[in-house]
């Protein structure tokens, strides 16, 4: 974080900042140090200290917590290192089954000699790994389509489950006698931010889900480019001047980072001696080009200004504005509207990041093109009137299934949007099925799991054991094929962090591609002995009677939570439940050699508004309202497991606790 340099960042766009803005950010400071200090958020002031310097909050970290959170949805820096580094075994087709692109010519780093970095290429990265799959849903349906005759939204982000959670449900109510500066807003905040991010105003509502198109890209940079962050200076790996800054550890000692900017970005690491295969490359510094670290005003401006929205229009006007990070929108208002737009900046043909680049390519109302539903679910997205995106784009089965529930049902309500939210079967699995189904058993518990599956018909019940012996297999077959293709070193890199599932759908249906990477035909001696390897190792975990198996019990949610007394984090086992990667209600598991697929990424929070009544509003959060963990939040868990929806209201059926803020 030190090398991206995210607090200069933040400072210098809080400065660009109009100044209603700023003022509103300050407020929201001055009130956050105060609560610290006085120990007025609850059970938080037995987790730090309540000394004012420790715990003060500035309005650049406003701005600096948005960038941090653009960062974590970004990642296509991971994807472009991910081939480099893939770069060193395969071939450029073997890498384009493992990471399709839809622009593989793009990555800055590939361009310089496929062989420059081995499987650690540097240190700095690590703790900045990114999940392959942070996305969400959301989709809508225009009046005709809705049993009350008004729009229908649904969205839902996937996140890390942690307790607390990374959303605040608020309603924040600004009065005045400027009619362009009131809001009254209600919906899903990020603690360290004061506006909702997702949620609704009266009048209008909208949905985000992830935009992986490219944003960043690595370089490899001459060292004699470099330039000194600042000072006080020393001499850096390059040999040039860079500035230092200090990293006090509790209860250790101090670390000190050299600072430095590249023509490109800020220097994140270098290659080191033992990764370049040329003396010429020796220490050779990466710089990471990013949207978000460019001089702009626009995202912290355009989310104060879409919380003032009463309509799709406004809503897009607002967004026009927002730089990082590059969302999908999708937005319903009571007049009747349903509209989409990509918004954020981008560069079209992947090519380098430029702000504002798709302009005015948003789409007024979907009924103007003749669409009365529209959907993402971080699939390639091309909407009307829009050239294709580059990006490294998820798999279509979630999208697929999603306009499949909306043809079922003419019309749609709460309930119906409710049930698609936690819908758990998979088209991939009916994808792959007849494959696996081809394949013989080797030993008596293979044969009787595989008579499992001969009924699965794709649906990932919790409840069910075929789910189970269907992710076993596919990932014991991995693990051998591309495992083996790859080598175990840098396999371990990427594997858990992606799946490569549509690597092993080209492999185990397109019979070109098999006889590439499999030694049997069309692999029927690989999946033979996965399916063997996998039986036993989940036999090993849920005993010898394969019809008492059960998907949920290995694919429990784990999710972080502070342990109580004091601030350290402990994981904690959460319900059991359904889905897997590819299913509406998306579950992210980890790869572990246990044979548990415990889900870390999950819809933590989901939302439903009828746009029929502004209270008309509904939502499932996994982490409860509370600031740390207590039985509330267990009860939420349980809510968010069985589909429990709450309503959301601007006018509450009933108060808790009210406290009134009148300035003087």
């Amino acid at each position: 974080m030190r090398r991206l340099r995210l607090h200069h960042a933040a400072e210098s766009q809080l400065g660009m900042l109009p100044a209603e803005d700023r003022q509103v950010l300050e407020a929201y400071a001055r009130g956050v140090t105060a609560g610290f200090v006085e120990g007025g958020l609850g059970p938080l002031h037995n987790l730090a200290p309540r000394a004012a310097h420790v715990l003060e909050w500035d309005a650049v970290d406003s701005v600096a917590w948005a960038m941090y959170t653009a960062f974590l949805l970004a990642g296509n820096w991971r994807s472009e290192m991910d081939r480099l580094l893939l770069s060193r075994r395969l071939t450029p087709e073997e890498i384009q089954v493992l990471m399709p692109s839809a622009a593989p010519e793009r990555s800055h780093a590939t361009k310089v000699q496929e062989s420059v970095v081995s499987a650690h290429f540097f240190d700095a990265a690590d703790p900045l790994d990114q999940k392959e799959t942070r996305g969400s849903n959301v989709w809508a349906v225009l009046g005709e389509r809705s049993q009350s005759g008004a729009p229908l939204l649904a969205n839902d982000p996937h996140l890390p489950l942690t307790v607390p959670s990374p959303w605040f449900l608020a309603r924040i109510s600004i009065q005045g006698d400027d009619p362009l500066r009131t809001q009254d807003v209600i919906g899903a905040t990020s603690p360290g931010l004061p506006m909702v991010l997702l949620g609704r105003t009266r009048d209008v509502a909208w949905g985000l889900t992830r935009s992986p198109v490219n944003t960043q890209g690595f370089f490899l940079e001459d060292p004699r480019s470099l330039e000194p962050a600042g000072m006080p200076t020393v001499e850096s790996v390059s040999g040039q001047v860079a500035r230092v800054e200090t990293i006090h550890v509790r209860g250790g000692s101090d670390v000190q980072v050299s600072i430095e900017d590249g023509k490109h970005g800020p220097i994140v690491g270098e290659l080191r001696p033992a990764h370049a295969e040329s003396g010429e490359l020796s220490r050779t510094p990466i710089s990471l080009q990013w949207n978000a670290l460019q001089e702009f005003a626009g995202s912290i401006s355009a989310a104060f200004a879409a919380n003032r929205a009463r309509n799709c229009t406004e809503l897009l006007e607002a967004y026009k504005t927002h730089v990082a990070p590059a969302q999908n929108l999708v937005a319903a208002d009571s007049a009747g509207q349903v509209c989409a737009e990509v918004i954020g900046a981008h560069d079209e043909m992947g090519r380098k990041p430029s702000p504002n680049a798709f302009g005015s390519r948003s789409i007024p109302s979907i009924a103007e093109v003749g669409m009365s539903v529209v959907a993402n679910a971080n699939q390639d997205w091309t909407l009307p009137g829009m050239s294709r995106l580059a990006g490294d784009w998820d798999r279509p089965f979630r999208y697929a299934r999603i306009l499949e529930l909306l043809s079922l049902r003419p019309k749609h309500d709460v309930q119906s949007f409710a049930s698609m939210q936690y819908d758990t079967v998979s088209l991939e699995a009916q994808k792959l099925l007849p494959a696996l189904k081809q394949a013989r058993a080797v030993d008596p518990l293979s044969l009787e799991a595989l008579r499992i599956l001969m009924e699965f018909d794709g649906n990932m019940r919790a409840d069910s054991p075929a789910p189970l012996i269907y992710t076993a297999w596919l990932d014991e077959f991995t693990r051998s094929v591309i495992g083996e293709r790859v080598g175990q070193t840098l396999f371990s890199e990427f594997y858990g962090r992606r799946h490569f599932r549509q690597a092993i759908e080209a492999i185990l249906l397109d019979e070109r591609t098999a006889t590439q990477w499999c030694k049997s035909n069309r692999c029927q001696q690989e999946l033979s002995k996965a399916l063997a390897r996998a039986v036993a190792r989940v036999s090993a975990q849920q005993g010898s009677a394969p019809l008492l198996w059960r998907w949920g019990r290995a694919h429990r949610v784990s999710s972080i939570m502070p342990a109580v007394p004091g601030n350290q984090f402990h994981f904690g086992m959460g319900p059991e439940v359904g889905g897997d990667i590819s299913t509406v209600q998306m579950t992210h598991f980890e790869t572990v050699q246990s044979g548990a697929y415990p889900t870390l990424l999950a819809a933590n929070v989901r939302f439903i508004y009828d746009l029929s009544d502004a209270n008309s509003s509904w939502f499932v959060h996994f982490g409860g309202l509370d600031e740390g963990p207590s039985s509330r939040n267990a009860v939420a868990a349980e809510e968010w497991k069985n589909g429990l929806y709450r309503e959301l209201r601007f006018e509450p059926r009933g108060w808790g606790q009210s406290l009134r803020f009148v300035s003087q």
